[in-house]
């Protein structure tokens, strides 16, 4: 029944083809037992992200690379994660930026640069609201223990 449902969307809607596709793959696979992604293009994108050093990319480009549409890309990235591309790709750069807080000598600007921040202010803003705290301050607390 899966299968026929699948079979008829990818014939019947052109705009959730590659949703549809996804989902016939990841059937065919766990009818052949095989371990599968349930979106595999939702894996794509977080690889992209993670490939591009959390770069500025824009959500085209991402999804250029992914070979799918911005607005397909965005709706099934947030439908699936929970969260969109941009706040996925902060979660990365303020944990790599708490992981250099802790492990390097580097100061709180150079971190933001490393860690893909446009700016120091930025990146302070986000790394408070995600925080709670300043960077410095949270260097200083965790660094201690």
């Amino acid at each position: 029944e899966r299968f026929d449902a699948l079979i008829a969307r990818l014939s019947a809607e052109s705009e959730n083809r590659h949703a549809a596709a996804s989902e016939l793959v990841a059937l065919l696979k766990e009818a052949l037992g095989e371990q599968s992604e349930p979106f595999p293009i939702v894996e794509t994108v977080k690889r992209i992200i993670i490939q591009t050093d959390f770069s500025e990319l824009s959500c085209g480009d991402i999804a250029k690379k992914a070979g799918i549409s911005t607005y397909y890309m965005m709706h099934l990235f947030k439908k699936v994660t929970g969260t969109t591309v941009g706040e996925y790709r902060n979660a990365l750069r303020l944990r790599e930026a708490k992981r250099l807080l802790l492990e390097s000598d580097m100061s709180i600007t150079e971190i933001a640069q490393a860690c893909g921040f446009c700016s120091a202010g930025y990146f302070a803003k986000r790394f408070k609201e995600s925080e709670h705290m300043s960077a410095s301050e949270y260097k200083r607390l965790h660094r201690k223990a």
